[in-house]
């Protein structure tokens, strides 16, 4: 997947997210709308975070550095 598929599952998964949890009787519309848009950016990154080890390619020549490094310690569990 590329990032771009990464942010955009992550929106969608927000988006199902807040329809889910959606309470209209407790919840305002400007509370509804901060959470939303809180939801959103917090998947988006959390989405694309596994993808930040591609800074550490660059450290072997190619395309050991990538094979390596790429798809490594960010994206296993802990």
């Amino acid at each position: 997947m590329d990032n771009l598929t990464h942010t955009f599952a992550g929106l969608w998964l927000a988006e199902a997210a807040h329809t889910a949890s959606q309470n209209k009787e407790l919840a305002s519309d400007a509370t509804s709308t901060t959470r939303r848009r809180w939801l959103m950016w917090t998947s988006a990154l959390a989405n694309n975070f596994p993808d930040v080890d591609i800074v550490l390619t660059n450290l072997l020549p190619q395309p050991l550095g990538y094979l390596l490094h790429h798809r490594g310690h960010t994206h296993t569990f802990v």
